[in-house]
């Protein structure tokens, strides 16, 4: 309840917002409040219960002291109670008034005698601001306060955790049985409630410093601001002189008052001091002080007054002759005073770290040695610190420019020291005061940049002020640098990005296409804004006609490269082509034209035909390169080029000539499309075959780039075959082809979803098969069924062609996605028709589909968000507890070593996150598995706590995570004990890696986590089949259920307040499945934006499992078992992150290293230093 220091003195713990210190999170307690008001709304409006008269009661959790013993269990909170309220005392309760939307706390009463032994008495009060509630009541007062407010209906919880086997404490007070009682309403609306939030989860650290809210139009952002604590008042109040106080610290106290009055930062005129004093007084004691760690250094000279009348610029061609530091020391020991200008000052920083950097790369001992003695005689550090702040003191902004570039170059200083942080300070204030033009802005990003130490890229932030400072005068010239500077902005970069394109939509009608090219790349990563793509849209409409080809390509690829289409753009470049399509003169723009509609599916045949037309004219002339951006388009968007007999002339002729000159993957898309559009060259094939092409894709097909090139090859010859009658037989070898197949969860998810009602619709006599193959085809995605309605006695995998002896007996039922139609159309894509067209040849009818809804789609997302989707807040709190934990993983990582107890790796790890993080608990008992006990999936609990000595050669799996403000993490890293893999080790653990790695590029909204979890299981078991360890085809090794025997859980899980978090099953979603491995997964639902799960794929060596699989007959016959023998005892490797479900795909939350070369590299820093408690 309270804390005291170590001199006795009371410091409260009771401010509005939950925290750790200065360095750890603050959590406001308007996280809990908001998750309140979104409760109250929800049960409002989609329960029938009268409002009136009706309360929710939640009951938080209850402590078990032992304070005359030896032990005290550790307290953690109710975590229904805990996301409405967020109080961290045990024995409360908590009350939400249905009718008046107000909050009401019950406190314990607590004795007088626990002011004595616990801490101090609260006051309700005290517990109503802390926790922003609306009335606060002692819990022995329930009973009655809710009887004085005429409550008649009480909600409570009654449910059960899916995933953990918990239930939810339902509350229960003395009192309670005169109200009625309702405990099946909450717990599913508290539990599930999905919303998109979108934009909602956008990065927002917390800094050090003060942060205002500032309104700009609709958005109102909560920015960064620089503010000076003044610790010692004198430093403001005492009587100084104007070259005695630093300047920086009157500047720091203008900015704090500015802060205090809600104000806007201004570019008023700065303060020069706090009071003048003679300055010649100060001359005629004709001293200088610099000031040192050991004390005053006091430099006396025999008349100062001259240096007013210095030469600088012979200074300076002083500073400038000088071949050592000693010299310059010298020099500026002379020379030092008040009046001297800092341009000296300046060019004597420059000339030290120089002749430093010189004299280091020469690395003579003898030479460094003398160094190191001038450094310690003249002392190094106290002149440059007077360097410094002299820099500091200049009324020109561009010196602290120019010094902060300076100290970039300094090798001796350690990343962070007080130079930089000096005139960082003041870039800061002089940013804040609106002096720095926006050329000196942009040079001080670039400079905090390239410093390697997060205190000076977190200032970056801060400089947002200055850009706002300066808004009017940003111009056309200025955009561009400075939209290259946004990815350098974090909390801040929403403003900055806010004001550059609020400056964009004025100015860009002056850009050109390249200039509006170069600031839609500069989005990166980032989800590109729509005000940005409306400029360029709108430039576009404007400028095209009127604009040089080099700007139109480089404005046309960076539209392709952010994927973005709309019709004024489609619009203009059709205007743009039907005046100047055939008078082009730089080929390159029509590629990127062509390429561009290829990719975007703009199937406009004006734009297409006189593209046509521009080939038919200058075809011969054309680079070879350009040849597959240009010609592929045309049966890709299934449009057949004009003057058709002209055309064919002319695409056979340069053809041949250019053949040679031609990349394999560009010969083949050339090829292909000549097969969307009903033309077989063959002539061309034979050139293919006879040039060996095919015989060096076949050497390199282990590599991606050549598995594209293979499918496309494979494509192409079993299209001829069907379709060609001069292609009699097939010539490429298809066996070489993976046979396990990746079907789109989306289309099993439609497929599972049609199947039944499908099968009562053809009744009896016909029987329904999925994802069918066909016999004589190679088994590629191309020539799956996805439904075969048949009339086979039973359902089948591979439909064999040579039973069909009458045509259109059979019916396949294709299932089309958005991608597989072309922009704004219901025409499909020429891949798409071909498919269409060779099944019909085959002899089946066609049943087209197009992809539909399902009902989870239908889901209202427009309303606030409960336990399975988190809040904004909430994820700001999950990010900085996996943030913590993932440090925290990092620093284990490098103190492990052989000989090492598992019980200190897991001391560390505590100690870390308390001391560090502030989590005073860990989310779950931590697991720290070293050799065996690796593949032990739950070790580390009272009967097995890790104790094991950790042993050269073993593989370490950790799995641990802090807990902070109830909020959960959950990180496992594996990695080897002596820092260095070994072959088999890597062999596992990359098997680990490529399942995570696949699951990482295919999450994301409305895929299925059952399907997740199959894919990871099928790329872990195709990992393990080529290093030998399997054999045979992986989709019959699952339906074996070999997966569950190398991994017997579930990918992942649902995270939050708890660690397996509510919502994994409940009613309206999947069951729990009976298959092998799914059976295991903690929940099957379809994923949505804002959910947080963790991606947990592992492989572990249980001999228990092995055996039963080893005299398995289904499972045996995959295993080698002599390869299988030397991981008998090896352990297992799991490698879990924290995951955030965003709008476009994952947020992965965990920062720990994970590649080979990553793992080693952190595991190498530091090792041979490394002392153990034992070593001793």
């Amino acid at each position: 309840m309270a804390e005291s220091n170590s001199t006795g003195t009371y410091v409260s713990n009771m401010e509005s917002y939950y925290t750790r210190g200065n360095h750890t999170l603050k959590v406001p307690m308007s996280l809990f409040r908001e998750n309140r008001e979104r409760l109250l709304a929800r049960l409002k409006r989609n329960t029938d219960l009268p409002a009136a008269n009706t309360f929710v009661i939640l009951q938080g959790g209850i402590e078990i002291p032992f304070n005359d013993t030896d032990i005290n269990w550790p307290f953690r909170q109710e975590s229904f109670f805990q996301w409405c309220f967020g109080v961290e005392e045990p024995g409360c309760y908590g009350a939400l008034d249905l009718s008046l939307e107000k909050s009401i706390l019950f406190v314990p009463r607590l004795p007088a005698e626990y002011a004595i032994w616990e801490g101090k008495l609260h006051t309700l009060e005290d517990f109503k601001k802390r926790y922003g509630v609306d009335e606060t009541y002692y819990t022995d007062e329930i009973g009655r306060i809710l009887k004085g407010k005429n409550a008649s209906l009480l909600l409570t919880l009654s449910g059960k955790n899916s995933d953990s086997g918990l239930h939810a404490q339902e509350a229960v007070f003395d009192g309670i049985g005169q109200f009625q009682i309702d405990n099946n309403t909450l717990y599913p609306e508290i539990c599930e409630w999905l919303e998109s939030n979108r934009g909602d989860y956008k990065s927002s650290k917390a800094l050090a410093r003060t942060t205002i809210f500032l309104e700009e139009g609709v958005n109102i952002q909560e920015l960064p601001l620089i503010v000076k604590k003044i610790n010692d008042i004198g430093l403001v109040c005492n009587v100084k002189g104007k070259d005695d106080a630093t300047p920086f610290d009157s500047r720091y106290l203008d900015a704090f008052k500015k802060k205090e009055q809600l104000g806007v930062i201004s570019k008023g005129n700065r303060k020069q001091g706090v009071e003048k004093i003679d300055i010649e007084t100060k001359i005629a004691k004709q001293r200088i002080d610099i000031e040192t760690e050991e004390g005053t250094a006091i430099l006396f000279s025999s008349d100062l007054e001259c240096l007013k009348h210095t030469n600088i610029e012979e200074i300076l061609e002083g500073l400038n002759s000088s071949h050592s530091t000693k010299g310059i020391y010298s020099l500026l020991e002379n020379k030092i005073a008040d009046e001297i200008n800092c341009r000296i000052a300046l060019q004597g920083l420059r000339k030290i770290i120089e002749m430093e950097n010189v004299q280091r790369r020469y690395k003579n001992a003898k030479l460094l040695r003398q160094e190191q003695l001038i450094v310690n005689t003249i002392n190094r550090d106290a002149v440059l610190k007077q360097l410094v702040k002299m820099i500091v003191r200049s009324q020109d902004s561009q010196m602290i420019v120019e010094g902060l570039c300076a100290l970039k170059k300094d090798k001796f200083s350690p990343p962070r020291n007080i130079y930089r942080d000096c005139l960082s300070d003041e870039a800061l204030i002089r940013a804040s005061d609106g002096d720095f033009t926006l050329s000196q802005l942009m040079d001080v990003v670039k400079v905090l940049s390239s410093y390697k130490d997060s205190r000076y890229q977190e200032f970056i932030d801060i400089l947002w002020v200055g850009i706002a400072n300066r808004e009017e005068e940003i111009n056309a010239d200025l955009l561009v640098p400075l939209f290259k500077l946004m990815y350098l902005f974090n909390q801040s970069k929403n403003m900055v990005r806010i004001i550059l394109e609020k400056k964009l939509s004025e100015h860009w009608l002056r850009l050109t296409g390249s200039q509006i090219g170069e600031i839609l790349n500069c989005y990166h990563r980032d989800v590109l804004s729509l005000g940005c793509l409306i400029s360029a849209s709108k430039w576009a409409s404007v400028s095209m006609n009127t604009s040089k080809e080099k700007d139109l390509i480089d404005f046309i690829q960076s539209l392709y490269a952010k994927k973005y289409i709309d019709d004024r753009i489609e619009l203009t470049l059709e205007e743009y082509m039907k005046a100047k399509g055939i008078h082009i003169k730089d080929p390159r723009l029509i590629a990127a034209i062509m390429n561009y509609c290829g990719t975007m599916r703009v199937r406009n045949v004006h734009i297409i035909s006189i593209c046509g037309e521009y080939f038919i004219k200058y075809g011969k002339k054309l680079p070879a390169s350009l040849l597959a951006s240009i010609l592929m388009p045309f049966g890709l968007l299934d449009i057949q080029p004009p003057h058709s007999k002209l055309f064919w002339e002319v695409f056979e002729e340069v053809l041949f000539e250019k053949f040679l000159d031609l990349k394999p993957n560009e010969i083949l898309d050339i090829l292909l499309s000549c097969i969307y559009l009903e033309k077989y060259p063959l002539s061309f094939w034979e050139i293919v075959v006879k040039s060996h092409s095919l015989d060096m894709i076949y050497k390199k097909k282990h590599t991606i780039f050549n598995k594209d090139l293979l499918y496309k090859l494979i494509l192409f010859d079993a299209s001829m075959y069907i379709e060609c009658e001069h292609y009699r037989n097939f010539r490429v070898n298809s066996n070489s082809i993976a046979k396990s197949l990746f079907v789109d969860v989306r289309l099993r998810r439609i497929i599972n979803q049609i199947y039944k009602p499908l099968e009562c619709v053809v009744g009896k006599e016909k029987k329904l098969s999925k994802n069918v193959l066909l016999s004589k085809l190679p088994f590629i995605n191309f020539y799956v069924l996805d439904i075969l309605i048949h009339s086979l006695s039973v359902s089948t995998e591979i439909f064999n062609l040579y039973l069909q002896s009458n045509r259109n007996l059979n019916t396949v039922v294709l299932i089309h996605l958005p991608e597989h139609y072309c922009r704004n159309t219901k025409h499909l894509i020429g891949p798409q028709i071909t498919r269409k067209r060779q099944i019909r040849k085959l002899g089946f009818r066609v049943q087209p589909r197009t992809h539909y809804k399902t009902q989870m789609d239908f889901i209202d997302f427009e309303n606030g968000g409960f336990r399975v989707i988190k809040s904004a807040k909430e994820i700001d709190v999950l990010r900085y507890v996996v943030k913590i934990s993932s440090e925290a993983h990092k620093a284990v990582m490098r103190m492990v070593r052989p000989g090492l107890a598992e019980f200190q790796a897991e001391a560390a790890f505590l100690n870390y996150v308390y001391s560090i993080g502030g989590c005073r608990h860990v989310s779950y008992t931590c697991i720290c598995g070293s050799g065996h006990n690796a593949s032990i999936l739950h070790y580390g609990h009272a009967g097995a706590p890790n104790s094991k000595i950790i042993q050269d050669g073993d593989m370490c799996l950790f799995d641990m995570g802090g807990n902070y403000c109830g909020y959960a993490a959950d990180i496992t890293c594996s990695f080897p004990a002596n820092g260095k893999f070994t072959n088999d080790q890597k062999f596992i653990y990359n098997a680990v890696l490529s399942a995570r790695d696949a699951v990482m590029k295919a999450v994301k909204p409305g895929v299925s986590w059952t399907d997740m979890h199959l894919l990871a299981n099928e790329t872990m078991l195709s990992s393990l089949k080529e290093g030998g360890l399997l054999i045979g085809d992986v989709k019959e090794m699952i339906e074996s259920g070999l997966n569950e025997v190398f991994q017997p859980h579930g990918l992942g899980h649902l995270m939050g307040l708890d660690v397996h978090d509510v919502g994994g099953y409940l009613p309206g979603h999947p069951e729990r499945s009976t298959s092998a491995g799914i059976r295991k997964l903690r929940t099957a639902r379809t994923l949505h934006t804002g959910m947080v799960l963790t991606i947990e794929p592992g492989c572990y060596f249980i001999d228990c499992l092995l055996d039963a699989a080893l005299t398995d007959p289904k499972q045996s016959k995959f295993i080698v078992r002599e390869q299988l023998e030397r991981f008998r005892g090896w352990g297992g490797i799991r490698i879990e992150d924290d995951v955030l479900i965003t709008e476009t795909g994952v947020e992965n939350l965990t920062q720990v290293p994970r590649t080979i070369e990553e793992v080693e590299n952190w595991m190498a820093v530091g090792r041979s230093d490394l002392k153990l408690p034992q070593d001793k």
